[in-house]
């Protein structure tokens, strides 16, 4: 759903560019 599509967008973004979201330091529940 909407979080799964957004959790795979951040990760790609981390991938290319290496940047951190506050979010990743929490669960994503």
């Amino acid at each position: 759903t909407v979080s799964r599509i957004t959790a795979k967008l951040s990760s790609e973004i981390r991938r290319q560019t290496g940047v951190i979201f506050p979010a990743d330091t929490q669960p994503l529940a």
